[in-house]
């Protein structure tokens, strides 16, 4: 479920007979209208009252709503549209609504490499979780009209991603050959795309996930702590 239905906001989407309007997203100040030039392709605009924000793609033009947030300074609206390109994260937009009209807030910076964000209300705070990027925290924060972006370093492979690392070199060990080939068939076709979420993050590279696997195939030996170490930095 989306945090917008989380949230019981009421989105309304319109079909192509209404013209160039894809949905209307509700606020306390008013609509906040999104619209495309072309049903096919590839640019439209964020409108609420005279106000326009240009919207770019190199592919068909459609809106997710990731959430409202009622704060101090008025409704804050973050929304998500394609890139266009399959192996590019969307493009995020968070726009502060009030009874003065809409600022665009986003800045260059905001966005996921993995193409998800999680966000969190304190009061009249909203702190984002962006993922990596280039191996680095990635966070933002909404706070009196203005949004932040901090990117730092971590030393470790979050606890979950870890798990799962494991999870699956572990099963090295029942593999019948203990060749690359045999490895990237199991692995790689099927985990492509997880792989390279986990190389934005820290510690975790392909090739020591290969040199792992070989090592449990080829001894049929499995130690925990010592994977745990060259995979996920603890």
């Amino acid at each position: 479920m989306s945090d917008a239905a989380q949230r019981g906001i009421k989105v309304t989407l319109l079909s192509s007979l209404a013209k160039e309007t894809m949905a209307a997203i509700p606020t306390r100040y008013g609509d906040v209208i999104v619209t495309r030039d072309d049903p096919e392709c590839c640019r439209g605009r964020i409108r609420f009252r005279d106000q326009l924000v240009e919207l770019a793609s190199t592919g068909q033009v459609h809106a997710s709503l990731d959430g409202v947030y009622k704060v101090k300074e008025g409704d804050l609206v973050v929304m998500s549209f394609p890139s266009g390109a399959t192996r590019f994260p969307p493009r995020y937009y968070v726009l502060l609504v009030g009874p003065d009209g809409m600022t665009d807030l986003t800045g260059s910076d905001f966005g996921s490499s993995d193409g998800t964000i999680k966000a969190t209300q304190r009061d009249d705070e909203v702190h984002f979780d962006l993922g990596f990027q280039k191996r680095q925290k990635k966070r933002a924060i909404y706070k009196n009209g203005t949004v932040t972006v901090d990117i730092r370093p971590e030393a470790t492979l979050p606890k979950n991603e870890c798990a799962a690392v494991l999870n699956m070199v572990v099963t090295c060990i029942r593999l019948p050959e203990c060749n690359e080939g045999r490895m990237f068939d199991r692995f790689a076709t099927a985990n492509q795309r997880y792989f390279n979420n986990l190389e934005e993050m820290p510690v975790f590279t392909s090739r020591n996930f290969y040199s792992v696997c070989t090592a449990i195939c080829t001894t049929k030996s499995y130690v925990a702590k010592q994977a745990r170490s060259i995979l996920c930095g603890y």
